[in-house]
Parts: structure tokens; C-alpha cells; sequence
């Protein structure tokens, strides 16, 4: 099903998370309402959400949000959309639900995206792992052991020196 996205007019969404315009861009006589929907094709971030600008200035919007809000309802202030499957461009109506930061992190964790002996879920060091690199720095190098664990040489480094990880021995 595909509703108007309110506020943007000529812009439309669906439920999958596919967003549509009937705006036609006539080069130097602007841009013209057409009578035929048209795919847009959204950019991703860094972190894999998907975001649309209607018109070239215009501040990004978030596709999980869009919606969120056309099939759900207002998003109040403070709280986020969550994708409950942690697949940040799987943007299905039936994938998102309102919630906190707190809620977000839990999801998270339910879905294994942090490594097991990781606290907040901000490492990706495990307390193995890093006695292991402690005991492994002793004849590797910083290089080597970070492209093992596929982290960077200040991690390692961090962690070689105690200055991260202080409670693990």
C-alpha cells in the first residue's frame, strides 16, 4: 500500500519502505507534478540507514522514520525507531517499533550483534580476547594482532598497556 508522506507534497511511501515521487524535472523550467509514481532511490549512512532529500538542500530524511510515521503514528520526542531485526536498511513497516536508546541496545544484544564478554556493546574486544592479545603481544605485532582481531593498532595498543580493559588480568 502506498500513502502520501504528509508535508512533502507529490512524495509518497509504502509499507516496504520504498519512497516515490510524482515531481518531473523540467531542466531549466523547473520541476512539473506528473501523474506517474517514480522510485526514488535513497542514499545510505555510515551505519546503513537509508535517508531521501526532497530537493537539493533540504535536510536528509530517514526512510525507517518516514514510515514509521505515514503507517504508525507521530514519533514523540526522545524516543527513536527501532529495526527490530538490527538491519538498518530493512526499512518494512512490520520491522520497525518506537522505543528508547536503552530498548534499541537490548534488541541488539538479542540479536548477537555484540560479542559475547563485551559489557556495553561499544567493543569489539572481547575479556578473552584481550588476554589472549596480551599474552600474543609479547611476539606479534601491533599491525598483525589488529588484523587479526580486526580492530585498530591503538586498540591493541591500548589494551597492551592497560590503559583499556584495566579489569581484565
Amino acid at each position: 500500500m502506498i500513502k502520501p508522506i504528509p508535508g512533502y507534497e507529490g512524495y509518497f511511501v509504502d509499507s516496504s519502505g520504498n519512497v516515490f515521487s510524482k515531481w518531473i524535472n523540467k531542466g531549466r523550467h523547473g520541476k512539473v507534478m506528473g501523474r506517474e509514481l517514480r522510485k526514488i532511490k535513497g542514499s545510505k549512512t555510515k551505519r546503513g540507514h537509508v535517508y531521501v532529500r526532497f530537493g537539493r538542500k533540504a535536510k536528509p530524511l530517514y526512510i525507517h522514520r518516514l514510515v514509521y510515521q505515514v503507517f504508525v503514528g507521530e514519533i514523540a520526542e526522545g524516543l527513536l525507531i527501532r529495526h527490530l531485526n538490527d538491519i538498518p536498511y530493512d526499512n518494512r513497516v512490520e520491522n520497525l517499533a518506537i522505543g528508547t536508546q536503552k530498548e534499541n541496545m537490548e534488541d541488539a544484544r538479542k540479536n548477537k550483534l555484540f560479542p559475547l564478554g563485551s559489557k556495553n556493546g561499544q567493543s569489539k574486544l572481547t575479556e578473552k580476547d584481550v588476554k589472549e592479545i596480551r599474552k600474543l603481544a609479547k611476539t606479534n605485532t601491533k599491525t598483525e594482532l589488529a588484523n587479526k582481531y580486526q580492530v585498530s593498532r591503538a586498540a591493541i595498543r591500548e589494551a597492551v598497556n592497560n590503559n583499556t580493559w584495566k579489569h581484565v588480568n
